[in-house]
């Protein structure tokens, strides 16, 4: 999506981001579509790291004038993972050496 500004910074609907660690790892994903996206954290995965853990942040409902913080939603690593429009992931995995 074309940006603007001084800087003209433009950005794509998902951009995702790979932090490493001995024994693991972190993606986070930021989904800013209006459509629903699926990854599959076993898939996605290095070999000799294993899926651990899967945290959620979607975008609350705009209309409820609640303040409180949207709900983390936190789906099995195994398989595919839905992100729903307009959330940020963060995936975890951990090395299958420490089970």
């Amino acid at each position: 999506m074309a940006g603007g500004g001084v800087l003209q910074e433009s950005y794509r609907e998902v951009e995702a981001g790979l932090f490493r660690q001995k024994g693991g790892g972190t993606l986070i994903i930021q989904n800013v579509s209006p459509r629903l996206r699926v990854v599959n954290p076993t898939q996605a995965s290095p070999p000799h790291l294993k899926p651990d853990r899967v945290e959620i942040l979607a975008m609350a409902d705009l209309f409820d004038v609640t303040r409180i913080a949207p709900p983390m939603g936190t789906p099995s690593p195994e398989g595919d993972v839905v992100l729903p429009p307009y959330s940020l992931a963060r995936i975890i995995w951990r090395d299958r050496g420490q089970e």
